[in-house]
């Protein structure tokens, strides 16, 4: 009853992911979900539910299919072993390429035109990039989570901005503004194992209880 994500089925049989949220940048996702560099949008903001909640309905993105997160696939191989078959998994030599990919995706989103400007994502962690892995090669990636996403300077970050168990670049803070260079700078210390171990307790959480895909984790 305290769910906020789930996966659905329509009258045509598809799957969908339905995302419940009092805060989410519209304008960003539908803009980079027809750059294809998002899930397909399958709703709109006036289709609001009861008090200030908003219903998301997008494409949902199945572990089934070879969609994992950018964070299980920084994990060494035989963890991810643990819940992937062998041709879906990435090795030690493959993180940089992973990483030039990663930043690429930003800065394809960062290029995408949003409202007349252009858009941060405000949450770019490794947790918020689904990787399409084929045959241990990445095929595809997309962002997701765009609750706080929008225009770059003219957005800001939520009041409860969590700066206790995440490392955050200079710069974000509670009430303050949005930056593009945030994503970069973000993901960055995100994927920098020293900065990455020394910076949150929210990282020694992960291990024990990876999941493939956050979308199926069914918060």
């Amino acid at each position: 009853m305290h769910r906020l994500v789930y996966v659905a089925t329509d009258q045509h049989n598809q799957q969908q992911v339905i995302k419940f949220t009092k805060q989410y940048g519209w304008d960003v996702h539908r803009a980079w979900a027809a750059a294809d560099l998002a899930p397909k949008l399958f709703s709109s903001p006036d289709q609001a539910v009861a008090g200030r909640w908003q219903r998301v309905q997008m494409e949902y993105l199945p572990s089934r299919a070879g969609w994992l997160t950018m964070r299980f696939l920084m994990q060494p191989a035989s963890e991810q072993l643990k819940y992937a078959p062998a041709s879906w998994v990435l090795g030690p030599a493959q993180m940089p390429d992973l990483v030039k990919q990663a930043e690429q995706l930003l800065r394809s989103a960062h290029s995408v035109p949003v409202s007349g400007s252009f858009a941060a994502h405000g949450d770019a962690r490794p947790d918020n990039i689904m990787v399409l892995v084929e045959a241990c090669n990445v095929k595809q990636m997309k962002l997701i989570d765009m609750d706080w996403a929008g225009v770059s300077g003219n957005t800001f970050y939520p009041v409860t901005l969590n700066a206790q168990t995440i490392l955050w670049p200079e710069g974000v803070g509670p009430g303050r503004p949005l930056q593009q260079k945030h994503d970069l700078e973000l993901l960055k210390l995100q994927v920098n194992p020293a900065l990455f171990a020394a910076g949150t307790k929210w990282r020694k959480m992960f291990p024990n209880g990876v999941q493939v895909s956050d979308m199926e984790l069914g918060f």
